[in-house]
């Protein structure tokens, strides 16, 4: 199940800071960002 939600730079920011690792790819374009989440539900 996939949940896509839109969220602020500032939030974006955040929530990056969390991160266990950081995919650079190159997009020249403002602000496109993505986090994708791994994990297994109990």
């Amino acid at each position: 199940m996939f949940i896509i939600i839109k969220v602020s730079y500032q939030d974006f920011k955040e929530m990056t800071k969390e991160a266990k690792a950081v995919v650079r790819s190159g997009e020249t374009t403002a602000y496109a960002n993505i986090i994708l989440s791994s994990g297994v539900n109990f």
